[in-house]
């Protein structure tokens, strides 16, 4: 079965991903608990630095999930060089996670991020240092849009998140519901930077004490594609995601 078949099957609302379209990256973060090796389905390679790893405890599918800990004055976090799959100029896109934070420390915390602060600003998903409520920012060559989540971060248990573009609009989806939308125009900034999960990235490096201190799985993102239009709610995957 496809997996947008098997979306469907299980109440979402998804279509199959349109000719053109490309999966740029899919961490599943399966493996030995422990490991450093971060295998993305694409083929990408991703560099851990300070301390992530595999964990097979925490998981919400497969044989794993990252483990991002907090290390004092250090930023744990990963990076692949940049890719033009990561620039979704004027098309559609989906960003989707499951996460839990370990802990709300008062620091901002970056989930992914294609984004070049004092630079080229792109696009991030970053948890608030003090309201501890996930942003999901993009900047295109019209203006910047910035949609909210609809509460503070889950602690207790995985929640999975959908940020989509869906034509002209925005969409975020906590579980299933949207919890915030809004219109865009034009076309998304790209700058030539590595894509970082766990980090917010500079000019010239990781911002410090800004890091991810939670866990996270099966992290998709497709560009050309919204998996989740229209607004309607849906049933969260059921299993890991395909390519």
């Amino acid at each position: 079965m496809k997996p947008w078949e098997m979306m469907r099957r299980f109440g979402a609302v998804s279509t199959a991903p349109p000719a053109g379209s490309t999966t740029a990256s899919l961490l599943h973060f399966d493996g030995a608990d422990g490991s450093t090796v971060f295998t993305d389905e694409t083929g990408k390679v991703w560099t851990p630095t300070a301390g992530p790893t595999i964990d097979a405890a925490n998981k919400k599918y497969g044989t794993g999930c990252g483990k991002f800990p907090y290390i004092t004055n250090a930023n744990g976090y990963l990076t692949t060089p940049y890719s033009d799959d990561f620039a979704f100029g004027s098309g559609d896109f989906t960003i989707q996670f499951w996460v839990r934070w370990i802990s709300t420390t008062p620091y901002y915390g970056p989930v992914i991020c294609l984004d070049s602060i004092g630079g080229t600003r792109g696009w991030r998903i970053v948890k608030g240092d003090t309201t501890n409520i996930l942003q999901f920012a993009i900047d295109t060559n019209i203006d910047s849009y910035v949609l909210n989540d609809s509460g503070v971060v889950p602690t207790a248990s995985m929640a999975h998140y959908a940020w989509v573009r869906d034509g002209s609009m925005l969409r975020l989806y906590r579980n299933g519901v949207q919890v915030a939308s809004r219109s865009i125009s034009g076309s998304a900034n790209a700058p030539n930077v590595p894509c970082v999960v766990g980090a917010l990235w500079a000019l010239t490096g990781p911002v410090n004490n800004n890091r991810l201190y939670a866990y996270l799985d099966d992290l998709k993102v497709e560009k050309g594609f919204c998996q989740y239009p229209g607004g309607a709610a849906f049933s969260p995957p059921p299993g890991p995601l395909a390519l």
